[in-house]
């Protein structure tokens, strides 16, 4: 298993977080899909929970 996929996936979510909201004001649905994958190419379980 990779390492630090669980601390990616909240970086890039509270990364995005502002420019969702910013949307979200302006009436739009907005979703915030991240994708972690690891160096050696393992993808996370957010990956497949997206697709």
């Amino acid at each position: 298993m990779e390492e630090r996929i669980e601390e990616a996936y909240e970086l890039k979510k509270a990364k995005y977080q502002d420019l969702a909201d910013v949307y979200r004001d302006r009436g739009w649905r907005t979703w915030i899909f991240t994708v972690e994958v690891g160096c050696r190419g393992f993808p996370s379980q957010s990956v497949w929970t997206m697709f």
